[in-house]
C-alpha cells in the first residue's frame, strides 16, 4: 500500500467537483460490498403500523386487563419496543397494546444519523457521504449509499460516515482517494510512480 499521496493541479481538463453518482464512481473492487438504501421508510420491513379502530373498541375489549399501554409516535419519530425478545419499529400514530409481554421503549428522531434497536440498525446517510460497515463473519465491508438503510444482521459491526468530499478517507487497510477535475494524484507503489485521474 502507498504511504503517502499527493494531489497537484493537472494542466489537461477544467476544475470542478465530479458529477457522477458516487456508486459510479467507486472502483469496481468495491461495488460487490455496496448496499442501497430503501426507496421509502414505509419499505421498512415489520414496520408496525398504528392501532386501527375506535379507541372505546379498544378499551372494551381490554376490560380487566392489566397490561394495558399506549406511545404516541408523531410525524418524523420512529418508535422502539420489545415483545419478549423480539424488537419491534413502530410507524406514526397512535399504539395501544393490551399485552404483558410487550414493553414499550422509547421513539426517536427519524433524522438521527445511527438508530440501534437489538440487532437492528437504521442508518440514515446524507448526499456526499458513505456509511462504512463490516460483516464480523465474512470480514468484509459493507458501504452504504445515500439514503436510509435497514439493517437486521447480528455479524453486523457499524464503523464510520466517510466524507466523499475529502481528498482521502481510510476504511481499513484501504483508502478511498478523491481526485476533482483538473487534478491528479500520484503514489509510489513498491518504487513504481502510479498515477490517478479524476475520480474517486
Amino acid at each position: 500500500a502507498p504511504s503517502s499521496i499527493e494531489l497537484k493541479e493537472s494542466k489537461n481538463g477544467p476544475k470542478g467537483s465530479l458529477d457522477q453518482e458516487i456508486e459510479d464512481q467507486l472502483p469496481e473492487a468495491l461495488k460487490p460490498f455496496i448496499f442501497k438504501a430503501l426507496k421509502d421508510l414505509k419499505d421498512i420491513p415489520g414496520l408496525r403500523k398504528p392501532s386501527g379502530g375506535c379507541l372505546m373498541h379498544w378499551l372494551y375489549g381490554c376490560c380487566g386487563c392489566c397490561c394495558m399501554s399506549s406511545a404516541l409516535i408523531r410525524d418524523g419519530e420512529i418508535g422502539l419496543s420489545w415483545r419478549l425478545e423480539e424488537p419491534i419499529l413502530l410507524d406514526q400514530g397512535w399504539h395501544l397494546w393490551c399485552d404483558c409481554f410487550h414493553k414499550y421503549q422509547s421513539k426517536q428522531p427519524l433524522t438521527s444519523h445511527h438508530i440501534q434497536h437489538g440487532p437492528i440498525h437504521l442508518i440514515r446517510v446524507a448526499k456526499g457521504m458513505l456509511g462504512y460497515a463490516e460483516d464480523t463473519k465474512s470480514g468484509s465491508p459493507m458501504l452504504l449509499v445515500a439514503g436510509t438503510h435497514y439493517i437486521r444482521k447480528a455479524e453486523f459491526k457499524w464503523g464510520k460516515f466517510l466524507d466523499l468530499n475529502l481528498p482521502q478517507n481510510d476504511i481499513g487497510a484501504l483508502k478511498i482517494i478523491r481526485v476533482d477535475r483538473g487534478m491528479v494524484a500520484y503514489f509510489f507503489k513498491e518504487g513504481e510512480l502510479m498515477v490517478l485521474q479524476p475520480g474517486l
